[in-house]
């Protein structure tokens, strides 16, 4: 079993995003990108248990950590550990069809990842989310570790905007942003898939349909966001 300090700092403060924006109401599916030794899914996995998780990392070691920690806990609603690697098209990530994850984890690894691995991420995890579902990101926050950059130059945490906009081109859109201060700023983004929403309002922008048909799509719209709001506070929350 491997064990990481860092791991062990943040996981509470990322459970606690977690606790606030999951449905507890129905059984979910959560795919973790890059999950490391496994802490952070044992760990979310023990305190969620209507969460069944898949792990996921390119590493044989990870995958023994991660094997090591399901056994030692007995875990039933954390799956054996696949090979992802986020380079990859998205129909090769574990072979998970379109808009089956509810909530899919990327933490501490975009800040290690070149922009265009970034934006694969982001593509990938648009595809993935069901609608309603949650992408949660966690990194460095931008230009709080300059050091990245000497150990590669095409490393580093995009600055939030640019991740918003990668979001929005990804039927996703930013509701919240915490931030966590270790020895660092690090940065805690949570993404909720909107794609109904984003193609609805495509539709009204080139609609030639009938005055009754616009009423309904945007009847549509507003109820779905009204839902969300119900479940979000909005004094926490960034909309766009």
């Amino acid at each position: 079993m491997l064990l990481s300090p860092a791991a062990e700092r943040n996981k509470d403060a990322l459970l606690q995003v977690l606790k606030d924006l999951l449905d507890t109401d129905r059984e979910l599916f959560g795919l973790e990108l890059g999950s490391g030794t496994g802490q952070h899914v044992i760990h979310f996995a023990q305190e969620l248990p209507f969460v069944t998780w898949q792990p996921s990392e390119i590493s044989s070691s990870a995958h023994e950590s991660i094997c090591s920690y399901i056994t030692a806990t007995k875990l039933t609603n954390v799956l054996q550990p696949v090979y992802l690697n986020i380079e990859d098209h998205w129909e090769n990530w574990a072979g998970l069809p379109k808009s089956s994850c509810d909530v899919v984890l990327c933490i501490n690894l975009l800040h290690f990842c070149p922009f265009r691995t970034i934006q694969n991420i982001f593509k990938g995890a648009g595809e993935l989310l069901k609608i309603g579902g949650l992408l949660l990101t966690y990194g460095v926050s931008h230009n709080a570790e300059k050091s990245l950059h000497f150990r590669n130059p095409e490393w580093g945490l995009p600055d939030t905007d640019v991740l918003r906009q990668l979001g929005y081109e990804n039927a996703m859109r930013l509701e919240r942003m915490v931030r966590i201060v270790f020895k660092k700023c690090f940065s805690c983004l949570t993404f909720l898939c909107n794609r109904f929403v984003h193609l609805t309002e495509l539709k009204l922008k080139v609609c030639t349909s009938t005055a009754s048909e616009l009423f309904h799509l945007q009847f549509i719209v507003v109820m779905y966001r009204t839902k969300i709001r119900e479940k979000l506070s909005l004094s926490e929350y960034l909309w766009t």
